[in-house]
């Protein structure tokens, strides 16, 4: 079995790969969009999955020469994923591994939010059903999947969903799935049947702040009431439902220059529900990134993080790291002797 070091290795150049609305495939949700290792309108998965670009990248982690994802391991942490890492015993730690074992299943981008955060609502559609990608997906990739991730758009308003949902309990119904929501739908007979008869084992809501003006500016068109009641209307499905196996339930918060301060608030309501919160930190668009923020404000920002973690909550490695290492190298210093953290 091949040996992996943590600190330097991640395993997602080796295990997975997005599939893109418009046809063109990224790999790594952190990279996002801006590194394209490929495009299905002018070659094919296999010939993408083993193409120059994945090679160099893989190239890279094996020779110890990390250059592509120097700053999201060194700020984000992002290769201690525990969903990739959970592959390391099936893992092909080769220039040419032979199948993909996760797959990011962003078929189309529709979606009922215009989140300021996300262009895919926007992105050229329908590739995947113009096309005869669905039966070469059930032939060559499907039978070997390990995850399959559906985090673009919102899935359950999208019929590519259920469409997957049939085919893959075909092929491969020990899949794992792990499906990211902004929680605008109904809990339907349709749905409630795909939650009883498709491998969840991750549900994860997204959920930016707990004020409802502030949550309809990050997420455009959005109802902070429908999200919450849906979040309970799941809830209430499982607890009925106690044949059923749970999935691990959470909230996913996107740290932003403007709303930090709602953690705690967001904290509490995970707690009283008996779900996880996930932190993580946007990067683009800049302009509300706390990543790009005047110093002074990023400052302020870590002093409250680190006020509330006194408290006795613990923070996300990656979003506190990745803001502390943003900050120039004196005031990142001072800021460790004043709290004492060095």
């Amino acid at each position: 079995m091949n040996k992996i070091e943590p600190e330097k290795m991640c395993l997602m150049p080796f295990t997975s790969l997005n599939l893109e609305p418009d046809g063109s495939v990224s790999v790594c949700r952190h990279k996002g969009t801006d590194f394209i290792v490929g495009s299905l309108k002018e070659n094919s998965l296999a010939e993408i999955w083993n193409g120059p670009k994945l090679k160099a990248w893989r190239e890279e982690f094996l020779t110890g020469k990390i250059e592509t994802c120097k700053w999201e391991m060194e700020n984000l942490s992002c290769h201690r994923c525990s969903v990739v890492n959970s592959l390391s015993d099936k893992v092909d730690l080769s220039l040419t591994p032979k199948a993909v074992l996760r797959l990011g299943a962003n078929f189309n981008g529709k979606c009922n939010l215009q989140c300021r955060m996300c262009d895919v609502w926007s992105r050229e559609s329908g590739l995947y059903t113009s096309r005869n990608y669905w039966a070469l997906l059930k032939k060559n990739v499907l039978p070997h999947l390990e995850v399959i991730d559906f985090f673009s758009g919102e899935p359950f308003i999208q019929e590519d969903t259920f469409k997957m949902s049939v085919m893959m309990n075909e092929v491969n119904p020990g899949c794992r799935w792990l499906i990211t929501t902004n929680g605008h739908f109904d809990l339907t007979d349709k749905i409630r049947h795909f939650l009883m008869t498709t491998n969840i084992t991750t549900l994860v809501f997204s959920l930016d702040s707990l004020d409802s003006k502030q949550y309809s500016e990050i997420r455009c068109g959005g109802d902070l009431n429908r999200v919450l009641s849906t979040i309970d209307a799941v809830l209430d499905f499982y607890k009925s439902s106690p044949e059923l196996k749970k999935p691990f339930l959470a909230i996913n918060f996107l740290v932003m220059n403007d709303n930090y301060k709602q953690i705690p608030l967001v904290r509490e309501y995970t707690k009283k529900r008996g779900i996880e919160l996930s932190l993580g930190i946007l990067q683009r668009p800049q302009r509300y990134s706390l990543l790009e923020a005047s110093v002074e404000e990023r400052l302020t920002a870590l002093e409250f993080l680190y006020d509330y973690s006194k408290k006795g909550e613990t923070l996300s490695h990656r979003s506190f790291n990745s803001l502390l290492h943003s900050l120039p190298m004196v005031e990142r210093k001072t800021f460790l002797f004043n709290n004492s953290l060095n």
